[in-house]
């Protein structure tokens, strides 16, 4: 049987995180970082997954990061104090506290052995966050990792781009216009952090193949990447190619899906399943 619990644990810089453990007993726990402005509680695939990860003998950690939805406050454990992060405010160059402190919560719980687990932009935060520590989990699952960048140059073109980067390095304000970018609210701090000359965010490079993934090199684990048919971010051809190259890596695409998974969550288990069986990972 699976419990459900509430949990909360600090990022590495205080932050007071909130999440949902699915709790089977197990010794290991595969943690999920959720995308652009997610949580831990929308996603249509996690009770799914929750069962898969308990057959291979892994409970199933959903949190919500910094980056959680667009606007919320935060209490840091170590000055009593309220921000407002959310999407809205998030430094992508932050987003290895978060994780970091979830290691630390598996750590102080007693789990043996840990897998992460990301979606979306997620996947940018966990591959980042290896190339920046020495993190030993036990495989890397992708689900539909993104280039958040060459979709935002895609769809403006890139002197409209490198135009909307110029105007927020020269502004002042906090926020962003309503319609800079993608009718979504935007801070000028986020925008720069995920978008400017100076960004770790631009990982995978699928509308640019000629430049290399620096830091997936970094990523010494095995690691499954899994795209939907139907995902609406990428060129199949391109991205097959350039993750075909990199050792360790196995590419997988579920036909029908979307970027999200929905209605073929059972065939999103499967494909899981059967990765870590093959790779003798269960327990």
């Amino acid at each position: 049987m699976i419990h459900k619990n509430i949990i909360s644990f600090p990022s590495t810089d205080g932050l007071l995180l909130h999440g949902m453990l699915y709790d089977s007993g197990n010794s290991g726990c595969v943690m999920h970082v959720h995308g652009l402005a997610g949580n831990f509680y929308s996603s249509t695939y996690h009770e799914t997954l929750s069962q898969i990860y308990s057959k291979l003998g892994y409970n199933y950690l959903v949190f919500n990061n910094r980056g959680s939805e667009y606007i919320k406050q935060l209490k840091n454990t170590n000055t009593g104090e309220s921000k407002y992060y959310g999407y809205t405010f998030e430094l992508f160059e932050e987003a290895d506290r978060d994780i970091l402190g979830a290691v630390e919560y598996l750590k102080q719980n007693n789990y043996r052995s840990y897998g992460l687990q990301g979606h979306s932009s997620g996947c940018q935060k966990i591959i980042y966050t290896l190339s920046q520590h020495k993190l030993n989990p036990d495989f890397v699952i992708l689900l539909s990792p993104c280039d958040d960048i060459g979709l935002a140059i895609n769809n403006y073109s890139s002197s409209v781009f490198a135009n909307k980067i110029a105007e927020a390095q020269a502004g002042t304000e906090i926020l962003m216009p309503s319609d800079f970018f993608f009718d979504i609210p935007i801070s000028r701090a986020t925008f720069l952090s995920h978008f400017g000359p100076a960004s770790k965010f631009n990982i995978f490079h699928y509308y640019h193949p000629d430049k290399p993934f620096t830091e997936l090199p970094n990523n010494p684990s095995k690691t499954l990447v899994i795209f939907g048919e139907k995902d609406y971010v990428l060129d199949f051809d391109t991205v097959v190619n350039v993750f075909g190259k990199i050792p360790n890596y196995t590419i997988k695409i579920i036909p029908g899906s979307d970027h999200k998974y929905k209605g073929c969550e059972d065939e999103l288990g499967i494909q899981i399943e059967n990765y870590v069986k093959t790779n003798s990972f269960s327990k």
